[in-house]
């Protein structure tokens, strides 16, 4: 033990013995020995009242307000011996107390403690403690935990919350990423059990408080409840934003294209990953995503940041081939085959809803190989190899139709799918992107038969849906297939993929093309990733790969195409992502 050290434990010692101490603090029915100088080096406080010609500085006991004895008792053994037994019952005395005492310390190791031990039934006496004494940096911790766990904090705080002032209530209501288990009743409830318990609110009030809540989100059935509801009735904003929500529901096919806060999803912005795998059962899985340039693309994978996403339909509780997908808004359409009854399958996941439906299936013979792209309120599937019962590759020629390509094209508000004619060549794991403004599908690269022999293609065909049009543009550098394609900036870019006829597979190449010129530019000969049968979502200055290659892939990556680099944060799976994975960006 040091000579500091023996010091130390020393004056605990004389404390605990109530030995030479010069001063007793009187503190509500209590007395406690002390040394003047002891407390008067843990804080200026004691220190003025000892030194600075107060009448305290020669009382031999001075009485001590404004704290319980509870609290004094907790910083006394904290200043003599560095122990600090903080509970859910003392903690907002301690701090009170530290507060007065001018003991930084101890202030600091009370928000520490409240950042770390929230419970919802303590969550609201610690918000309105945060702001009671402005500590900024701890209401934030507070408020995102009030969010994230807003149904439980609110029915376990019903009368308190009642309490708080308008402008706060609509705050939390209002925010997006206030998470409410898909049960946007609760915020309903919420805003309604407020208005009952503040009677003199005023009409224009309770329709802003009432605006907060996004009624498309709440379940057709507890519309129907809600409707005639004397709350409901006896307001008219009410009346028509409920109406309105009804009409969202019943047309199910238009509301991916539904504009307005009354559908706008809750939740945060997370990586959703539907893995692909003919053996194994498929888990969803999301990641907390941050869209802060200064901080990585992923949160830490903590157990916290990851859930299962099952739904009550188990519709999706089976394994699917070599599946292809599109988000729209915050609905994510899948297409595939099901290798239960060997049927093609089209399926619509709502995320703001956690709840999967199936939608009318491609007719067509079950194909794999196939991809598909948006384009307005459409969904083309492009190319594709027909597949027989046990899953296997069969004769490109193994049904008539598939001799030419053939493209189907499925109307999103009218679930229904038509075919159509083109006049390129059959393809298989090619990569398609759309451009809006031009009307023209990009499909690039893929597996074709020629002559009789497999190619792996350079080719790039600008296809207008409209017009029924196809025009060969510029090659790329490099032929490849089962890459990935984007858009940035109004440059499309074509990622990785493989050559299987190549005795080097693996295509590891970036490659831009200008539409405005006509023109291919390779911007990295290399990214340093196998990316083949991967998944990619793209950003403003980038795009994020998932799964791919090996059948050991478990890593999210991120590239930055600024920088030409990959990105040093990468996020570790704790899953495999085989090849053919669906991973989208969804608010969940």
């Amino acid at each position: 033990m040091s000579q500091a050290e023996q010091l130390v434990a020393g004056l605990a010692d004389l404390w605990q013995e109530g030995l030479l101490c010069d001063v007793t603090l009187q503190v509500e029915e209590k007395k406690f020995p002390v040394h003047k100088a002891v407390l008067a080096a843990a804080s200026t406080f004691w220190k003025a009242m000892f030194t600075g010609g107060f009448k305290e500085s020669s009382d031999k006991i001075v009485q001590v307000q404004d704290i319980s004895s509870r609290a004094i008792e907790e910083i006394l053994s904290c200043i003599y011996t560095n122990e600090l037994n903080i509970t859910d019952e003392n903690i907002i005395e301690i701090f009170s107390a530290a507060h007065l005492t001018q003991m930084a310390g101890i202030q600091d190791q009370c928000k520490d403690w409240m950042s770390e031990n929230i419970e919802p039934s303590t969550c609201f006496d610690y918000l309105l403690f945060a702001q009671k004494y402005e500590m900024k940096e701890l209401q934030k911790v507070i408020d995102s935990f009030f969010l994230e766990n807003f149904a439980e904090v609110v029915t376990q705080n019903k009368d308190s919350f009642n309490t708080v002032p308008q402008s706060v209530l609509c705050s939390y209501l209002s925010a997006d990423d206030l998470r409410n288990n898909y049960n946007e009743m609760v915020v309903y409830q919420t805003a309604k059990d407020w208005i009952d318990a503040n009677e003199t609110t005023e009409e224009n009030d309770i329709n802003e408080i009432m605006g907060t809540v996004r009624f498309a989100l709440i379940e057709p059935r507890d519309l129907s409840n809600i409707m005639y509801d004397e709350f409901i009735t006896s307001h008219q904003m009410c009346q028509d934003m409920v109406k309105e929500a009804i009409k969202y529901h019943m047309n199910i096919y238009s509301q991916p294209f539904y504009e307005g806060v009354m559908n706008k999803p809750r939740g945060e912005f997370g990586l959703f990953i539907l893995p692909n795998g003919c053996q194994y059962e498929p888990v969803y899985k999301t990641y907390k995503v941050t869209g802060h340039e200064e901080e990585p693309l992923f949160k830490s994978a903590k157990d916290s940041d990851l859930r299962s996403l099952y739904s009550s339909n188990p519709g999706l509780a089976i394994v699917y081939e070599s599946m292809s997908s599109v988000r729209i808004a915050n609905f994510l359409f899948v297409f595939g085959v099901d290798d239960r009854n060997f049927q093609n399958f089209t399926k619509r996941y709502d995320a703001s809803a956690n709840v999967w439906q199936d939608l009318k299936p491609v007719p067509r013979y079950p194909s794999i190989g196939t991809c598909a792209v948006q384009l307005e309120k459409e969904i083309f599937l492009i190319g594709g190899m027909p597949v027989d019962a046990k899953m296997h590759y069969d004769s490109w020629n193994f049904v008539p139709e598939m001799r030419g390509n053939v493209v189907f094209k499925y109307s999103v508000e009218g679930n229904c799918w038509s075919k159509c004619t083109v006049n390129f060549d059959t393809l298989i794991h090619a990569s398609a992107v759309a451009l809006p403004d031009k009307g023209n599908i990009y499909i690039t690269g893929g597996l074709a038969k020629i002559a009789g022999f497999p190619h792996v293609l350079y080719t790039v065909i600008a296809y207008n849906p409209n017009s029924g049009t196809c025009q060969i543009k510029s090659r790329m550098n490099t032929s490849r297939c089962q890459h990935v394609s984007g858009i940035v900036e109004n440059k499309l870019y074509v990622v990785g993929g493989r050559n299987p006829i190549l005795d080097e597979a693996d295509v590891r190449s970036i490659e831009a093309y200008d539409p405005a010129i006509d023109q291919w530019t390779i911007t990295d000969r290399d990214i340093g990733i196998v990316t083949y049968g991967a998944s990619s979502i793209w950003l403003d200055d980038g795009f994020c790969i998932v799964g791919g290659g090996s059948a050991d892939t478990s890593k999210a990556v991120t590239y930055k195409l600024r920088e030409n680099e990959v990105c040093s944060h990468q996020l570790e799976l704790p899953f495999i992502c085989e090849r053919n994975v669906c991973a989208h960006f969804l608010v969940q």
